[in-house]
């Protein structure tokens, strides 16, 4: 693979400058990382959602694990692969990309984890970075609704 992108299903990264493969690709390292943070339905929502209905955020926002994105043949092959991060890399944080963003979608889950991240906090505010990477994909139209 030209590069690998670390993250599940219930996770949406956003470059507004293009592809975090091109990022890892292009990079001195070949490996680039993404800080983000949790994302919700609307309040008041219930049960398994989609991508497009998280619309909103804790205020402030509760940061989630950073994810990562690696040219696998590149400088730092050698590393072990592991979700959040590789294994032993030194000054992890460098690599950080300051303007990507990892949405990390609170109720898409199949509820390996608890029925209670399938209920939208009351106290969050919409995203508009969010709301703006859905329309960027085509979901206008779904972005909030109930």
């Amino acid at each position: 693979a030209r590069a690998v992108l670390a993250n599940d299903v219930d996770e949406l990264i956003h470059w507004p400058r293009g592809s975090v493969f091109d990022a890892a690709a292009n990079s001195r390292w070949g490996y680039v990382a993404v800080d983000g943070h949790w994302v919700y339905p609307p309040p008041g929502s219930e049960g398994w959602s989609w991508h497009a209905r998280h619309s909103h955020v804790a205020d402030p926002a509760k940061p989630c694990p950073q994810k990562w994105c690696l040219v696998p043949d590149g400088p730092l092959r050698g590393f072990e692969w592991r979700v959040h991060q590789l294994e032993g890399l030194p000054f992890a944080r460098r690599f950080r990309i300051a303007d990507a963003t990892l949405y990390h979608c609170r109720a898409v889950t199949t509820g390996w984890k608890s029925a209670g991240r399938l209920i939208a906090p009351e106290a969050t505010v919409p995203d508009a970075g969010l709301r703006q990477a859905l329309t960027e994909a085509g979901l206008p139209d779904r972005c909030g609704t109930a």
